[in-house]
């Protein structure tokens, strides 16, 4: 089982510029064009399930087209470049298209539906293209009809299912894995690298070996109850926890020795 988790390697950089996200889920077409799935707030898809319409470059999605799952009747007007989604894009749904920012903050990617007294620059340009290009854009086949993926976009289930879930081993640990429905490592991956983002925007910047300890043992713990929830009695995972508990455990016994508080 094959997570990262290093807080070194877990940083989804938006560019220096600001304008392009290097952020989401890599999806690779068919023909060997890939590029990022942005909306985790609707949780990472099935790669073999979702669609990119528009050109490659160098197997790497290029210019202005189309995102949406499989047997979702929403479409996504979206502009790539090598791969990386720019953070307006179009939000196509019951025949009404509509500006979404994606705003980037120390949780991951959230959606901003009303993005164009803030980014009224970006988003002229965007309405603009889209009507532009929308005659010639390819139709969703699955628009009009009903959302088959609506549950898992609003969510995964409220019952939590508890197991046999580690206790929270300090006081500064506030936060468990979440219980998402599948023991899947592309999704179990995403969703520790989301918190590792959160983490990371918390103790990153500071050297001193007291954060960079307590964020060891944060994202360590995140990853443990994230698989003890959704993995359990799996072999891949159990050897897994007990190897994160075991890097946890020493980055406690270094913050006792070391730290004040």
């Amino acid at each position: 089982m094959k997570l990262l988790i290093s807080l070194f390697v877990m940083i989804c950089a938006i560019q220096a510029n600001a304008v392009v996200y290097d952020y989401g889920l890599e999806m690779v077409r068919p023909d060997g064009c890939k590029f990022r799935w942005p909306l985790h707030e609707q949780g990472a898809p099935n790669p073999e399930g979702v669609a990119w319409y528009g050109s490659c470059v160098g197997n790497k999605a290029q210019g202005y087209g189309l995102i949406f799952e499989l047997n979702s009747p929403t479409s996504y007007f979206i502009r790539y470049s090598s791969g990386n989604a720019y953070p307006m894009l179009m939000e196509i749904k019951n025949g009404v298209a509509k500006p979404v920012f994606l705003n980037a903050s120390h949780v991951g990617v959230t959606p901003d539906y009303n993005p164009c007294s803030k980014y009224k620059k970006e988003c002229d340009q965007l309405v603009q293209m889209y009507n532009e290009m929308k005659s010639s854009l390819p139709k969703n086949p699955y628009a009009g009809k009903s959302d088959k993926n609506s549950s898992k976009k609003s969510g995964p289930s409220s019952e939590v299912p508890r197991g046999n879930v580690m206790a929270k081993p300090a006081g500064f640990v506030t936060d468990e894995g979440p219980y998402i429905g599948t023991c899947d490592d592309q999704r179990l991956a995403a969703e520790i690298e989301r918190y590792g983002q959160k983490v990371i925007a918390q103790y990153g910047r500071e050297a001193s070996i007291c954060p960079s300890s307590k964020g060891m043992v944060k994202v360590h713990y995140f990853a443990i109850t994230l698989l003890q929830k959704n993995c359990p009695g799996d072999s891949r995972a159990v050897e897994a926890i007990e190897q994160y508990t075991r890097i946890m455990n020493e980055a406690l016994e270094t913050i006792s020795q070391t730290c004040v508080d």
